[in-house]
């Protein structure tokens, strides 16, 4: 565990913790600190098997600062277990006011699907109730660290999706009239991205006066046998179009979009 108490001249700071096990130190090996003015921080943290050094930077921007306390505690797992699970129990929206014996078996079972182990998952869990102060001081960073995150998720729900016995098919119903190509493109992408893949998208265009819509739903619509396209010869408004596309639809739940 680090204990960390640092004065300094900034209206918000972050201190960092770099891990070199061989490779130098570098960004993904590294515990960031949000500082409160000082006041003694102390965060429970892992160190990596074959660590050579250590490395403190105590502010992320420039300025003045005095470091007041700084003590490495070596804990017993225990200890720390207890320390992360009350952390936890006290903060994080998803095992707050908890048992901790419920939150212990929960971690576990996350640990299981993800096919981690257990002290890292619980590690990520206790680490992810100190990112809002984080993300106030460098929103890159926290960007990064989001989008990492989501990869992790990505993989891991489309281990867990090949398992399902039941893939029902989804039809998404999406009237359009004379809407701007690129807001066309980025609606339609935003079905196409989707993790989940068994789906049916039926757009019924209104009988749009635009040439600039029909060519671009001719492309959009092109290559992907799950998008089904309805050409309405009259405008018949929302309700008509939303119709339209609702009687070429196959799948076995319906949604508007």
């Amino acid at each position: 565990m680090l204990e960390l108490a640092i004065e300094h001249d900034q209206p918000n700071a972050v201190a960092e913790l770099f891990f070199d096990t061989g490779n130098g130190f570098n960004a993904k090996q590294s515990l960031r600190l949000p500082l409160p003015q000082a006041k003694v921080i102390k965060r429970v943290f892992y160190v990596p098997f074959g660590m050579r050094a250590l490395r403190l930077d105590p502010i992320s921007a420039e300025g003045c600062f005095t470091i007041s306390h700084c003590k490495l505690v070596w804990l017993k797992p225990s200890f720390s277990k207890n320390r992360i699970l009350q952390r936890l129990r006290k903060v994080h929206s998803q095992y707050k006011n908890l048992a901790s014996t419920t939150i212990s078996l929960e971690l576990k079972k996350q640990a299981r699907q993800d096919g981690l182990p257990w002290r890292e998952t619980a590690l990520q869990a206790y680490q992810s109730t100190f990112e809002h102060s984080v993300a106030g001081v460098n929103y890159s960073w926290w960007l990064e660290q989001q989008a990492e995150r989501r990869q992790e998720q990505l993989q891991t729900l489309q281990r867990q999706q090949s398992e399902w016995t039941c893939q029902p098919v989804i039809s998404i119903l999406l009237p359009v009239y004379n809407t701007p190509p690129t807001l066309l493109a980025e609606c339609i992408n935003s079905v196409t991205a989707q993790l989940y893949s068994n789906w049916q998208l039926c757009i019924a265009d209104d009988a749009s006066t635009s040439a600039e819509t029909r060519q671009a739903l001719q492309q959009l619509c092109a290559g992907d046998e799950r998008i089904k396209l309805v050409q309405r010869e009259n405008n018949g408004h929302i309700s008509a179009a939303s119709n339209s596309a609702l009687e070429v639809a196959t799948g076995d739940y319906v949604k508007w979009l």
